[in-house]
């Protein structure tokens, strides 16, 4: 007695078998006519070594047939053992389709299934944008441009997080790092969503340090350095470091690798410093930190103990005088000093004057 090839549920007219069908059903529930429709047949085979042999599929109008064909094995081991097949039925239109689902052993038709498909429209909403860029840097203008079709609403997200319903959607990132942009379009009664992946590149570091006051005829050096920078001065110099000698506005723009960008400006003073109040400096026990000074700074000695202070301004008037009585440490408020260079003078217990410039920013 040859084995047999059966499908539960269905019954064979011989003697000696019995056949149950579970049911056949498409994979992809509920089946539409904007993808492949996936068709999953369940059985048994009479015997344990039958060998799969493919899958034939017919389409006339809304009749299908499925041919599923096993090979019968040189020696039959029983006991009967369950099959699934998976079968591709392609892109179906939309409607209700009789499927005929046939089993084959060697070329003989062992058993039959009949069962209905119906296959819906699809949502007509397909949900597309543009991204103005892939990889930007820091604060750059990121424009989100629809081309979804057949929708009549969307709404953006951010990182998973709701941001717009407008139809188009820009932003401008803060912070470095890796967003993803999703939309979602809706035509009222289905919807479709896509998403792009934005990586931003951090802008390179760039610090002028702060509005500066010289003496005529003194120089400042504004340093812009970080490795795998390029530079662009106001005055179209290249150059990492520029001095300056002269009063006005200093910028400088400097591009990293990314292409990324970032500018600062500082703007230096320079004022004419009187003779008779220069700094003298054949006393360096002193120091005056910080400097330049907003609200306060410290007189400091290492050597010798302060007995007065007093201080000039660029015109040589006096604004500060007092004894100190013999500290090596002193703090001066300076926060109703106006802007400007100053000279702060430190006589010791000996006598000695030494003078320093101390420059006040507020």
């Amino acid at each position: 007695m040859l084995p047999l090839l059966i499908f539960h549920g269905a019954s064979l007219n011989q003697s000696f078998a019995q056949v149950y069908v579970d049911s056949t059903y498409e994979a992809n529930i509920p089946a539409t006519d904007c993808i492949n429709t996936v068709w999953n047949i369940y059985g048994a085979l009479g015997a344990s070594n039958h060998t799969f042999n493919g899958a034939t599929v017919n389409i006339v109008g809304f009749n299908i047939t499925v041919d599923i064909e096993y090979n019968l094995g040189i020696v039959v081991i029983p006991p009967s053992v369950p099959f699934t097949q998976s079968v591709n039925l392609g892109v179906l239109s939309a409607g209700t389709y009789n499927v005929t689902t046939k089993g084959l052993l060697d070329g003989t038709l062992t058993s039959t299934l009949n069962a209905s498909l119906t296959v819906n429209s699809c949502c007509p909403v397909a949900a597309s944008f543009n991204l103005s860029d892939s990889v930007a840097c820091e604060l750059d203008f990121i424009q989100c441009t629809n081309n979804s079709i057949a929708a009549t609403g969307q709404s953006w997200y951010l990182n998973n997080s709701y941001v717009s319903s407008a139809i188009n959607y820009s932003f401008t990132p803060s912070f470095p790092g890796t967003y993803i942009v999703k939309l979602v379009s809706s035509d009222g009664s289905c919807m479709d969503s896509t998403e792009q992946t934005l990586v931003v590149n951090t802008n390179p570091p760039v610090w002028l340090g702060p509005d500066s006051i010289i003496c005529d005829g003194d120089s400042i050096i504004l340093d812009a350095f970080f490795s795998g920078l390029t530079y662009l001065w106001q005055d179209a110099s290249s150059n990492s470091t520029y001095t300056v000698l002269y009063p006005g506005n200093y910028w400088v723009t400097v591009t990293d690798d990314n292409g990324c960008i970032s500018t600062d400006s500082v703007f230096v003073e320079v004022e004419v410093c009187n003779a008779s109040i220069s700094e003298n400096k054949t006393n360096d026990d002193y120091i005056i930190f910080p400097n330049p000074a907003a609200e306060s700074f410290s007189i400091w000695s290492e050597t010798n103990q302060l007995v007065s202070i007093f201080i000039n301004d660029v015109t040589g008037k006096m604004i500060y005088n007092r004894n100190v009585n013999g500290s090596q440490n002193y703090i001066i408020d300076c926060s109703d000093f106006a802007n400007g260079l100053y000279i702060v003078n430190c006589i010791d217990g000996n006598g000695v004057v030494g003078s320093k410039r101390l420059v006040v920013q507020h």
